[in-house]
C-alpha cells in the first residue's frame, strides 16, 4: 500500500489516476483511492446455519463504517453473494437470500 502524503493517520479520499508510461496521458478514477482504518472481527453468529434457503450472519468487532464514498458492503458465505448490512461500528449483518 502506497502511503498517504498526510501520514499514516490519514484515512480518508485522495486524487487517483494513472499514466501509460509517458507522463502526458492520464486516467483518472472517480472516487478516487480511498483510505481507511482495517477493520476487525472479533465474533461472528451463528457459527453454524442452514444449508439451503436464506442465510443470515452476524459480524461483530470495531471499525466497521459505511459513511465514506464508493463504500459498497457485500459479503460471501461459501459460493453465494449476499448483501452486508451496517448495523453499528460494532456489527456488520450478511444477509444471503437464496443459498444452493
Amino acid at each position: 500500500m502506497v502511503a498517504a502524503e498526510s501520514g499514516p493517520d490519514y484515512f480518508g479520499n485522495v486524487d487517483f489516476a494513472i499514466s501509460v508510461n509517458n507522463g502526458a496521458d492520464w486516467h483518472t478514477f472517480g472516487g478516487g483511492f480511498q483510505y481507511y482504518e482495517q477493520p476487525v472481527v472479533d465474533d461472528i453468529h451463528p457459527k453454524t446455519g442452514p444449508a439451503h434457503g436464506v442465510g443470515v450472519v452476524n459480524f461483530y468487532g470495531s471499525g466497521f463504517r459505511a459513511d465514506y464514498a464508493l463504500a459498497d458492503l457485500e459479503c460471501k458465505i461459501g459460493n453465494n453473494i449476499g448483501v452486508a448490512v451496517f448495523i453499528s461500528k460494532n456489527q456488520i449483518r450478511c444477509v444471503v437470500e437464496d443459498m444452493d
